[in-house]
């Protein structure tokens, strides 16, 4: 569990690290004010085209070696200006449309002076749950001159957590966070019970508080199947000021005896069948 803690924690970090380079990288700080320029003449504009023929490889190049969703540049006005994936996102305005109460537009604002963080939240462009880091871009002077934002992988998080090497059936690890309703919400998918990134959980757990609150231990519950579980837990402090808790949990039956997956018979079964 603490390596995927790390995991978790470590890409982000690398996440955040591409944003620092950023800001230095011409292909972010040339490139915005050459969409900008552009982007007042029409997305269609010849204009336009020009600058997407003269950026794109390089800012898909970022997308792909960084392991991130897609890349997106939006100007001081809070026009989206560029985005690899353009998925209805282009164009729109994050300060005054019906974007600026999403995780993008959240972030957006936050990444005026410094590099942000924006939880997982509904993002209407894509219909999912997703997560933002954002980094302010600033020309030679030092003036500002937008914003560049990265979404986050969420399959990322998911090969990271759901790795399953040396678990029994019932084990599985997942990531949660607390909404600002107060509520307890999944940041991974689950793979033995049920839960979505996004997902509301059904009551709020004391071993989920703990990890949140900076904890690590473990804990024996009654789990939603009725069978004694243990749950090992532990505390996920992201750059930028984002906390989530991280569990494992499995059948305390199966953690005693263990049998793998795909396998009818416990460890101590076939033991006790060896021939001596």
């Amino acid at each position: 569990q603490e390596m995927k803690r790390d995991r978790v924690i470590n890409y982000y970090n690398r996440i955040f690290k591409l944003g620092a380079d950023t800001r230095l990288n011409i292909r972010f700080t040339v490139g915005i004010r050459e969409f900008t320029q552009a982007f007042a003449l029409g997305i269609s504009s010849p204009q336009y085209k020009a600058v997407m023929a003269a950026r794109e490889k390089g800012l898909k190049s970022i997308k792909e070696n960084f392991a991130v969703e897609d890349v997106l540049l939006i100007d001081p006005a809070g026009n989206v200006v560029y985005t690899v994936n353009n998925e209805g996102d282009l164009g729109q305005n994050v300060k005054t449309g019906s974007l600026k109460d999403s995780p993008l537009g959240r972030v957006y604002l936050k990444a005026r002076s410094e590099a942000a963080i924006e939880d997982f939240d509904m993002y209407e462009p894509t219909k999912s749950q997703e997560s933002f880091v954002a980094v302010p871009l600033n020309d030679e002077a030092g003036a500002y001159i937008g914003v560049a934002a990265f979404r986050i992988r969420n399959e990322e998080i998911n090969k990271i957590v759901q790795d399953r090497t040396g678990y029994t059936a019932s084990i599985e690890s997942f990531l949660v966070a607390k909404n600002d309703k107060g509520v307890h919400e999944y940041r991974s998918d689950r793979t033995v019970k049920q839960g979505k990134i996004g997902d509301e959980r059904a009551k709020l757990s004391d071993y989920i508080e703990a990890g949140l609150s900076g904890k690590q231990g473990r804990s024996f519950e009654v789990g939603s199947t009725g069978k004694y579980e243990l749950v090992l837990y532990d505390t996920v402090k992201l750059p930028g000021g984002v906390t989530w808790a991280i569990a494992t949990s499995g059948f305390v039956e199966e953690i005693i005896s263990p049998k793998a997956e795909g396998e009818t018979e416990d460890y101590f079964a076939k033991y006790v069948q060896r021939p001596i």
